[in-house]
């Protein structure tokens, strides 16, 4: 036997070790597919909760990594300190969120508030009920400029549209004073938000 062939003999006999393996692993795989299809899950309720809770925290601490790439590590690291159980887990899960998809600029504030006004508008368009929305914008917007600054730009819209004519003055000035209200509520927030 030559030197060629007993290294093609361990060549086959590793590749059948190989081959062995990768079966049974798919065996193993199949087995527990099989189990999630039909149902029968062997975690207990607290272990999913915990399971879901950590996988919520795993993908908020991503975006808190991508968005502040300096200090990123620290912030995730304090984070998963406080995460004892599933609702602090979860509790720290959408802090990190938040602070994730904070506005990196005044003028993201206003180019996401643009964007809410018009999908308002598109709304009023359709239902005069969507007229209530801008008063809980404006009341949510004491916590997030973009929805004040929706607010603000929805009733700058229908200020400049709004028809002048007899008898409408009343409700015009009510618009404006409406409007006046709105910047001031993003005003605050905007300030609010860059003091954090």
């Amino acid at each position: 036997m030559s030197a060629t062939d007993d290294r093609a003999g361990r060549d086959d006999a590793h590749g059948a070790t190989a081959a062995g393996v990768s079966a049974a692993r798919a065996g193993d795989r199949v087995s527990a597919a099989g189990n999630n299809r039909t149902g029968c899950d062997d975690r207990a309720p607290g272990e999913r909760d915990t399971r879901a809770s950590g996988w919520l925290l795993r993908g908020a601490a991503r975006l808190a990594l991508a968005r502040y790439p300096e200090r990123g590590p620290e912030i995730v690291a304090t984070a998963k300190a406080g995460a004892t159980d599933r609702g602090a887990a979860l509790a720290e899960a959408a802090s990190l969120a938040v602070l994730a998809l904070r506005p990196a600029s005044t003028r993201a504030v206003w180019l996401h508030g643009a964007l809410l006004a018009v999908a308002l508008a598109g709304l009023v368009a359709l239902t005069p009920l969507a007229l209530v929305l801008p008063f809980a914008l404006l009341a949510l917007g004491v916590f997030d400029p973009r929805l004040a600054a929706g607010a603000t730009l929805f009733w700058l819209f229908r200020l400049v549209t709004a028809d002048l004519a007899e008898g409408h003055l009343a409700r015009w000035l009510l618009m404006l004073a409406g409007l006046a209200l709105a910047a001031h509520v993003t005003r605050l927030s905007l300030r609010r938000a860059a003091a954090l």
